[in-house]
Formats: C-alpha cells, structure tokens, sequence
C-alpha cells in the first residue's frame, strides 16, 4: 500500500511551498503523494500547490471535533477507495 505524506504550509523555521517543491523537483522523491494539510484556505495557496505536484489539499479545522472528522475522511479516503499504481 502506498503511503501518502501529509505536509503543513506553516512550518516552523522553513516555508512548507519550498518543501512541496524541493520535493518535486528531486528525481527520487517525485513520485512521493504529499497531500496538504493546513489552516490556510487561501486561493492562491490552493493553486500553488496543485501546480506544483501536490495530491491533495485538506484546510485543517480549528475545532478538534472537526479536524478529527477530517483526518478520519481523508484515512478513509486514501487507504479505502482510492486505486493506487501498483496496487
């Protein structure tokens, strides 16, 4: 099965775009899922991301409740029903 990485735009120390697109950008990491999940619904962010090889973008919600139900979906989602290469 394969694995999907979860990355947060607002990392500390460093910018999580930089770290979508270093990993893009590297021949051995490329094929890697990164799915984004983050506080930030912006447009642009969303955009940015999918143009840059992101497989998903998840806006994290302030209420625990919800962030739950979400992290659930997203599971349920990528390790239920989704059909993966070589799977």
């Amino acid at each position: 099965m394969e694995s999907a990485y979860l990355l947060d735009l607002n990392l500390p120390g460093t910018d999580g775009r930089d770290v979508l697109e270093q990993i893009k950008a590297d021949d051995a990491l490329k094929h890697i899922p990164v799915v984004i999940l983050t506080t930030s619904s912006a447009s642009s962010d969303v955009t940015f991301c999918y143009r840059h090889g992101a497989s998903g973008y998840i806006i994290k919600p302030v209420d625990l409740a919800k962030f739950a139900a979400s992290v659930q979906q997203f599971c349920s989602y990528w390790f239920e029903a989704v059909e993966l290469p070589g799977s």
